[in-house]
């Protein structure tokens, strides 16, 4: 392998890492704002707004 080869191969592979932290970063910066898209209702079993109804039998779920 030559210099100016070797010097090539280093090259593409720094640009490949320069690539993928890019693309990590945009990915990160998309799912953050996904995040702050999402709208959390937690609740707990006794505050949710679930509704009981009658089963054939006339027993509650």
């Amino acid at each position: 392998m030559t210099a100016a080869e070797r010097l090539d191969e280093v090259a593409r592979i720094l640009a490949a890492g320069i690539l993928r932290a890019r693309a990590k970063r945009v990915e990160s910066q998309a799912n953050s704002k996904r995040k702050e898209r999402e709208v959390s209702l937690d609740f707990t079993a006794e505050q949710s707004g679930h509704v009981l109804t009658k089963t054939r039998c006339g027993e509650r779920k």
